[in-house]
């Protein structure tokens, strides 16, 4: 999903579900949660920002306080070369 607010000092991270259109959840960020962005070594959470496109693996089910173990950027796929389609 991407990534619609950042709060810092209450520690939780709002993302909105890419393919679910109205499917927006706040994370409350746990302990030992790792940061991941591609070509960093380590990242914290101010490598972050609003906008940016996210994987969240979290704990806990709906109803109850979600809390997100990992929050990662993933890394860009390589384009697929598109196969020339050959004139019959």
């Amino acid at each position: 999903g991407n990534i619609e607010s950042i709060d810092a000092e209450a520690g939780t991270i709002t993302a909105k579900h890419s393919t679910k259109k109205d499917d927006t959840k706040t994370f409350k960020l746990g302990e030992g949660c790792k940061f991941k962005q591609p070509g960093k070594e380590s990242a914290t959470l101010a490598d972050f920002k609003a906008g940016d496109k996210v994987m969240i693996k979290y704990t806990g089910e709906e109803g109850q306080p979600l809390v997100a173990i990992s929050v990662q950027i993933p890394a860009e796929k390589p384009p697929k070369e598109e196969k020339e389609k050959k004139a019959e």
